[in-house]
């Protein structure tokens, strides 16, 4: 009987990590940093990495800055290339309460994303509309944070 007890608490783990997890173009990183994602654009031809200067969860409330890296489907660094930054929390209908700017390019395809702010705990969605000279794709990035 307890055989048949670990093997349904397995299953129920297994099955609420696989309902928590996101999909293949949006997976969140596991490592050190407490808010790190990696995106893959719509086209697919860049992949966008997004952490907290601080290497951090983001604070409620208040100002912080990101750091962007950007590479294109080779892994290589891209630079120059314009990055606009929409978004909000799509359930209550309202964007982001800042107008977030890529104001440096700090080299190795790694751009300073300040003046993020996050008002609340909920879901959230950012959406980067990426161009270069040649190119232009967007991403959007669904994440949800909690305090």
């Amino acid at each position: 009987m307890s055989y048949c007890r670990l093997l349904t608490a397995v299953l129920f783990c297994l099955v609420c990590m696989s309902c928590t997890g996101q999909n293949a173009s949006q997976q969140r990183k596991a490592d050190k940093q407490a808010f790190h994602y990696q995106i893959t654009s719509e086209q697919g031809l860049f992949l966008l990495s997004l952490t907290t200067e601080q290497n951090n969860k983001p604070p409620i409330g208040y100002f912080h800055n990101h750091i962007i890296t950007l590479t294109d489907s080779n892994k290589s660094p891209v630079y120059p290339a314009l990055i606009n930054i929409s978004g909000g929390m799509p359930e209550h209908g309202h964007g982001l309460p800042s107008q977030p700017q890529i104001t440096r390019y700090l080299g190795n395809g790694q751009y300073l994303l300040e003046g993020v702010k996050f008002n609340m705990s909920g879901n959230w969605r950012i959406t980067f509309r990426i161009r270069t000279n040649e190119l232009t794709d967007s991403a959007t990035l669904n994440f949800s944070l909690s305090h």
